[in-house]
């Protein structure tokens, strides 16, 4: 046996099923929804929503992390 230095992979894609029908998909909450066929919980989707308006720099890091901490305090 010798080594070989070169090698050839042959690459394949991954077969993935989506559960958003093509009319979901101008609706973003119901299209974090289907992820993964299981309701995302309102909490989680507060969470993103707060960090989006971080990312888009509508609100500062110090108001991000008052509100995130309210929102985990939350029962």
């Amino acid at each position: 046996m010798e080594y070989k230095p070169t090698h050839n992979y042959e690459l394949t894609p991954l077969k993935f099923q989506s559960n958003v029908d093509s009319t979901q998909l101008g609706n973003l909450q119901t299209t974090e929804q289907q992820v993964s066929g299981q309701a995302i919980s309102p909490k989680i989707q507060r969470l993103k929503k707060l960090k989006e308006l971080l990312d888009e720099k509508v609100i500062t890091n110090e108001d991000f992390e008052k509100q995130k901490q309210k929102i985990l305090d939350e029962k």
